[in-house]
């Protein structure tokens, strides 16, 4: 059984139901209906939420955490084909931007990294960046052509569905969980319609509220907001007819975790913190190992086996939260200079440097 109908949940879905598994999707309102159909739409390889954060967590696996994002997203662009899913893929790359003077004399470091697990990173100066993005905020950028794609993201999920109904799963919208237990030697999920029953349950639940209490420690809800015209000033006066805010998932080192819940009988993995659209895939294919108890190249993996520090509780989750914020903003008004708390907080791992 699957919980969620966004895109890790559809992954897991399509994945388990092609190794002739029998599987069940329950999604609470429609496939698609939260982030993982509302989003930007761009698909990044990175399993790690960028190459400078994977290595500060995990050096000695990010030769290996690349090669897999790699095929990952190979993997990704062949299922669409596969199944000739409509969702606009366009294998565009990721530029990443300096808007600060200070941020320029870092672009030829990111350049590098990129180079050094095998992507092709072109540099860009300030003419080059906005020939291809027009903002006067532009003051250079890296171009890693071959480490994203652009996507329809709503196409994408609903596309999925259809294959992992083409390959035998069995897919329901509108049929909320609202409760998870042990039942037997597996799990049973109560809903508005009745119960289901089990061997194993995957949760792909991002940042709906949890059906496992340990979920709640980790993951953290933030809005998302755009500063267009900010970037864009020549776009002012533009209109917009429609918009959507709503909450991701988040985590303290801003990328999937994993764990067992349940006496091993279910598996989570949220956190993807806004790069879900290409990790998710990954972090689906983890799930499904764990799940299944299976020795993979994976599972040892200390980003799998090891999980972030868990978020303080309220009212302090909060006053962390505000703190961490003013601290990167002065930060940002020093040249990129990390006062105490930052320098602290990358000490233990935190994900605030991203």
């Amino acid at each position: 059984m699957v919980v969620g109908g966004g895109l890790t949940g559809l992954c897991a879905a399509l994945l388990a139901a092609e190794e002739g598994k029998r599987v069940l999707l329950l999604e609470g309102e429609r496939v698609a209906f939260g982030a993982s159909g509302r989003n930007g739409g761009f698909c990044a390889a990175s399993l790690t939420h960028g190459i400078a954060h994977g290595l500060a967590r995990w050096p000695r696996e990010m030769e290996t955490l690349e090669r897999m994002a790699c095929e990952n997203l190979d993997a990704i662009r062949a299922t669409v084909a596969r199944h000739a899913i409509d969702c606009g893929w366009e294998d565009s790359g990721t530029i990443d931007v300096a808007t600060e003077p200070h941020q320029v004399a870092w672009l030829a470091d990111a350049a590098a990294q990129w180079r050094r697990f095998g992507w092709h990173a072109e540099l860009l100066d300030a003419e080059a960046v906005r020939a291809q993005v027009d903002s006067p905020t532009y003051r250079g950028g890296v171009w890693a052509r071959d480490a994203a794609a652009l996507v329809d993201p709503a196409r994408l999920c609903w596309g999925l569905a259809r294959a992992a109904e083409g390959a035998g799963a069995s897919v329901f919208e509108g049929s909320p969980v609202t409760a998870l237990r042990p039942d037997g030697a597996g799990v049973r999920a109560e809903t508005a319609g009745g119960s289901v029953r089990a061997r194993r349950a995957l949760l792909a639940t991002s940042a709906f509220p949890p059906l496992v209490r340990a979920i709640r420690r980790y993951v953290s809800f933030e809005l998302l907001a755009e500063h267009f015209f900010a970037t864009f000033p020549q776009l002012a006066g533009l209109r917009f007819t429609h918009r959507w805010g709503g909450a991701i998932d988040t985590c303290s080192r801003f990328s999937a975790l994993w764990a067992s819940a349940l006496d091993g009988r279910a598996t989570y993995v949220v956190g993807f913190t806004g790069l879900g659209v290409g990790a998710s895939r990954f972090g689906a294919r983890v799930g499904l190992d764990l799940l299944d108890g299976l020795d993979t190249e994976r599972t040892p993996l200390e980003m799998v086996r090891r999980r972030p520090l868990p978020f303080p509780p309220e009212p302090a989750r909060w006053a962390a939260i505000r703190l961490t914020q003013r601290a990167l903003a002065r930060a940002d008004e020093r040249a990129g200079r990390r006062g105490p708390l930052l320098r602290t907080l990358d000490r233990l791992g935190l994900g605030f440097d991203s």
